[in-house]
């Protein structure tokens, strides 16, 4: 996917609760990709050049520990707001 086609994905995914601007997307998305998670790609489509990005390997595996430490941060909070309804 190239940038915007990532915003709008993030946008839709997450039924518009994030919505991620240009101004922060683009450095991140540098970011990631001087780190080896993501790989940019030059195209050029109708006259204009977009960047396409993938995951690699690198970035798939951070992504997968990335999940689980979110999975039991949200397990966490889920237990304390479980027992504030009980409470």
């Amino acid at each position: 996917m190239y940038g915007y086609e990532l915003a709008r994905a993030i946008r839709v995914l997450t039924a518009e609760a994030v919505a991620i601007g240009e101004s922060v997307l683009y450095p991140a998305l540098h970011v990631l990709e001087q780190r080896g998670l993501v790989k940019g790609k030059r195209r050029s489509v109708e006259g204009r050049t977009r960047v396409y990005y993938v995951i690699t390997a690198k970035g798939r595996r951070r992504l997968e520990h990335l999940t689980d430490h979110w999975r039991r941060i949200a397990g966490g909070v889920e237990a304390v707001l479980a027992g504030a309804r009980h409470a």
